[in-house]
């Protein structure tokens, strides 16, 4: 799980890049002029999404309360497979190593097929295009999110644009060996003194996405292939030697996918676990 880079240019100008987008419907002739009308009090909504989005108070955010026609053709702007989310998507996912980042952050297991809206479209169409309210995201993640995003005024998510994560470990495997058959269960623990707002938030996000249990269902391959590893060079490699090249492996992978990366983490917890280390050293 990695923190991304959110939108840096103008919001208002985005918005009007999408509507100018639009293609023009014999159906509804009127669409482009309706969301026209609307552009003034777009305007000052945006201004208070900046605000907020700036404090880290989204939660706070009242709904404009656009409803039936405006609040239908607001949320008709949004269509992911467009150019211009598309564009977003990449440059928002892009690193500072011009690497793109092509899986869900809210996760780290699937790949992005759609946007999170932070603050919710339904509840706020208001925000359904502003660039600043679109995580790229898998739909796995989007259909356990919902439309359920904060509770007594505060996110019960992370926001990846803005929620700093922790260089410390929070997230933990315990190893289950059970007939030769290895298996594993996932714990989020504040045991390195993470500030408690945030770990709540942390805490929060892995259980209402369901991660854990994601994370162990999706767990059997990374067994595998580590495994694998060291059944082929444990007659090559002094043991030590090669469990040390392990754990300098495990060391880069959470540089460069997170601290917290569910399959680093999965690795390093078995390559410190005498009874696998016996298991596959047979």
């Amino acid at each position: 799980m990695k923190n991304l880079s959110p939108f840096i240019d103008d919001t208002n100008t985005f918005f009007d890049n999408v509507l100018k987008a639009k293609r023009k419907s014999q159906k509804d002739e009127t669409y482009k002029d309706r969301i026209e009308l609307l552009k003034p009090s777009i305007r000052v909504n945006y201004k208070n999404f900046d605000d907020n989005f700036s404090d880290k108070s989204l939660a706070t955010l009242s709904a404009h309360g656009y409803l039936d026609q405006e609040k239908d053709d607001l949320l008709k702007m949004y269509k992911y497979d467009n150019n211009i989310f598309q564009k977003l998507k990449t440059d928002v996912t892009t690193t500072k190593t011009n690497r793109i980042i092509n899986t869900c952050q809210n996760c780290t297991i699937n790949e992005i097929n759609s946007f999170d809206h932070i603050v919710p479209k339904d509840e706020f169409p208001e925000y359904a295009v502003n660039p600043k309210n679109l995580f790229p995201s898998c739909t796995k993640c989007n259909g356990h999110k919902s439309t359920v995003w904060r509770s007594s005024g505060e996110s019960v998510f992370l926001n990846l644009y803005l929620d700093s994560l922790p260089q410390v470990q929070y997230l933990f495997c315990k190893p289950i060996i059970e007939n030769e058959l290895v298996t594993v269960s996932f714990v989020v623990e504040n045991v390195k003194g993470i500030d408690n707002n945030l770990f709540k938030l942390i805490s929060t996000h892995y259980s209402r996405l369901e991660l854990p249990q994601r994370f162990r269902e999706n767990s059997h391959d990374t067994i595998y292939e580590l495994s694998k590893e060291i059944k082929k060079y444990k007659d090559k490699v002094p043991r030590g030697e090669l469990i040390q090249t392990i754990k300098d492996s495990i060391v880069e992978d959470k540089d460069y996918y997170g601290f917290n990366f569910w399959k680093s983490i999965i690795k390093e917890a078995l390559i410190e676990n005498e009874e696998y280390l016996e298991l596959v050293y047979k």
